[in-house]
């Protein structure tokens, strides 16, 4: 085998659109690729993802957004030629993880995949407008949404209480944070009261005043 072999072949993908694929049997803790880009401050951060979540909605298309969180004052931007990366979708089972390590992303193996499989990474989304990023990553405990592990049982009870929408499987001994519920709730109770025809009265809520563990 040559040295250092790419480990990986980008592929349609059954979960979105392409995918990157595993060219050979990858071990745990290999170092598979480094997620690629431009480095960015988090207000030039915030304004490309409105600008790629206004596309995707005008469009009618999912994702498209590939922004990373490297620090508390970078991101990166990896949507250039040179990314390869990008394509690794998420799952809410993944067989990779993401590492930093002196400011570069790196995907990481975490568990033992074979050759032709999908390589998956879980995007750690939180559950503000969760509704957005549908997850069809087609694993036993996906609950319909790309949101970060710690939080499947609160996207799943909210799940429960939309139009047309179930439950799935009971989510148990997940523990979750109050605070990272409180955006999501309060948007859902004005839109609740609006429908009713009520006036919606802003107020300051400081998730971090609330913040306690809570387990289901």
């Amino acid at each position: 085998m040559a040295k250092d072999p790419k480990l990986y072949i980008r592929k349609n993908s059954k979960i979105h659109a392409s995918g990157l694929f595993a060219k050979f049997d990858i071990e745990p803790g290999t170092r598979i690729i480094e997620y690629r880009g431009l480095k960015i401050t988090k207000a030039q951060s915030d304004k490309i993802a409105d600008v790629h979540i206004a596309a995707n909605k005008k469009q009618g298309t999912v994702g498209a957004v590939y922004i990373f969180t490297l620090n508390e004052r970078y991101d990166i931007n990896g949507k250039v030629a040179w990314n390869l990366a990008k394509y690794i979708n998420h799952s809410c089972d993944p067989n990779c993880e993401t590492d930093i390590v002196r400011g570069k992303i790196w995907i990481n193996a975490i568990k033992n995949i074979k050759k032709g499989e999908e390589l998956t990474y879980d995007y750690g989304y939180d559950m503000d407008c969760f509704e957005d990023h549908p997850c069809r990553c087609g694993s036993k405990n996906c609950i319909g949404y790309i949101v970060r592990s710690n939080l499947h049982a609160a996207t799943g009870a909210l799940r429960h209480h939309l139009p047309g929408r179930s439950l799935g499987q009971e989510k148990q001994g997940l523990e979750i944070e109050i605070h990272d519920l409180v955006p999501v709730l309060l948007r859902k109770f004005k839109e609740v009261i609006a429908a009713d025809g009520a006036r919606v009265v802003d107020q300051d809520i400081d998730p971090a005043g609330v913040r306690q563990h809570v387990s289901h």
